[in-house]
């Protein structure tokens, strides 16, 4: 059944109902770890009605929908993304990337984002480079949750072609907690890059890093510019002295929380 109507079950319920204990199985049976050995189960079925089931756990709470802490959404997705790497099957693996696609659609309505966002996060975890592509799609979405499930997929892989798609991203991005993501995502895949970022990536880099200053909030700021620390420029300098400025009888705004002094 779907995550949204599971039950809840003394851990183990299911697994002897249905005779699918491990053999030798050792120590306590915990509902995460039933979970884990369903989902495992499951994938071991190497089908696209698995991969389609696997998807709706990957995108639980992604959906917009209300849960209550019980049912601690982020746990069941973070177990379900492990485990959706498990998968060899290519109809299986052509689901998922569909999904991501937004060629293929998942549970109900409401759910499509999210299963999409729960998909494209987990081709993070397929080292196969013909998923980046699908990956880097979801960056322009519109919803935020595939945005951020974007950012995440591509952080898991830090490959030297993604930095032109997040550099593009940082530039256009205006939710916070999305940009500080983006960019740290960005520098690292710079980073591990090193050499092999251009000087022209680097610029437009920098370029987008002065762009979002003001755009989101002082968190966001903060982000970018201790990544105009780390790729230095002259072209930022004036960019910075004008965030000092902006504490210039700013006492009202940082009593609000609207400005930070660790900014």
């Amino acid at each position: 059944r779907s995550p949204q109507g599971a039950s809840v079950a003394k851990p183990g319920t299911l697994l002897r109902k249905y005779k699918l204990e491990p053999p030798g199985l050792l120590g306590e049976m915990t509902t995460r770890r039933e979970l884990e050995t369903l989902l495992e189960l499951c994938v071991a079925l190497e089908s696209k009605e698995a991969a389609a089931t696997l998807v709706q756990f990957a995108g639980l709470g992604l959906d917009g929908g209300r849960y209550t802490a019980s049912q601690a959404p982020h746990s069941v997705r973070e177990i379900a993304q492990k485990v959706i790497g498990k998968f060899t099957n290519t109809e299986a693996k052509q689901f998922i990337l569909d999904v991501a696609r937004g060629e293929e659609k998942v549970g109900r309505r409401k759910e499509v984002a999210g299963n999409r966002a729960g998909a494209i996060q987990a081709l993070g975890q397929f080292e196969d480079e013909v998923f980046r592509p699908a990956i880097e799609s979801g960056l322009t979405s519109e919803a935020t949750e595939v945005r951020r499930a974007a950012d995440q997929g591509l952080g898991a892989r830090t490959n030297q072609q993604s930095v032109r798609p997040l550099i593009d991203a940082v530039a256009k991005e205006t939710i916070g907690s999305n940009l500080m993501l983006l960019v740290a995502t960005l520098e690292d895949c710079m980073e591990s890059a090193k050499d092999g970022v251009t000087a022209s990536e680097r610029r437009l880099a920098v370029e987008a890093a002065i762009g979002g200053l003001g755009k989101t909030g002082w968190r966001g700021d903060m982000m970018l510019v201790e990544f105009l620390g780390r790729f230095r420029s002259a072209e930022a300098v004036p960019a910075l002295i004008k965030v000092l400025e902006w504490f210039v009888d700013a006492d009202d705004k940082i009593r609000s929380g609207e400005l930070s002094t660790i900014l």
